[in-house]
């Protein structure tokens, strides 16, 4: 999986939410701005304090009886981010011209990461998480304005997970019918290394 700065801000911010679960003097790193309950868990929208962040969702699935239990679920993150330039990331890079790489032409617009994080963490101070899907999409399309069409898309996929179990959702096929559906159904991918 490609690790760069929007992941590295996913994977600060899952260690802000599990450090404030453990110790109630550090502010909680999310707002939780709606809960539905499902047949297969809890899920959340939460406002994440990220830069590039445009939509959260953490789905904690029903645990099973202790007597069943073999390992605790993992909660799932879905997270929308946008890849344009913030203001943190023009600013360096004005500070360094020399690390700026010729322009191209702008392909994709938004990153949708699924990822399965620990709910708890380890004793060392760690947790486990596992990318489950992460692709570079256009999600433009014909919108007003940036996040217009985006934001649908991954409320369509993060409300999949409240009727039907985790192992059963095909990434990719959830997210390329969402943005066929808002996009219209001539949209196409351009493709991008990614998990999934």
């Amino acid at each position: 999986m490609r690790v760069d700065r929007i992941f590295l801000d996913l994977l600060d911010w899952i260690r802000r939410v599990l450090w404030a679960k453990k110790d109630k003097a550090i502010s909680k790193p999310y707002e939780i701005l709606k809960q539905y309950r499902g047949k297969q868990g809890i899920l959340k929208l939460v406002a994440r304090d990220t830069p590039t962040a445009v939509r959260t969702y953490i789905f904690s699935p029903f645990q099973a009886p202790q007597t069943y239990r073999v390992q605790p679920k993992k909660d799932i993150h879905i997270c929308l981010d946008h890849l344009w330039q913030t203001r943190e990331t023009r600013a360096r890079q004005r500070s360094h011209p020399s690390s700026q790489k010729p322009r191209r032409r702008f392909v994709n617009s938004h990153r949708i990461t699924v990822f399965e994080a620990s709910r708890f963490l380890n004793k060392d101070g760690t947790y486990n998480t596992n990318p489950l899907y992460s692709e570079d999409l256009n999600l433009i399309g014909k919108a007003a304005y940036r996040d217009q069409l985006a934001i649908p898309i991954v409320d369509d996929l993060a409300m999949l997970l409240k009727e039907f179990p985790v192992d059963t959702i095909d990434w990719r096929y959830e997210i390329e019918t969402g943005c066929k559906r808002h996009l219209g159904a001539q949209w196409r991918p351009e493709r991008d290394k990614g998990v999934g």
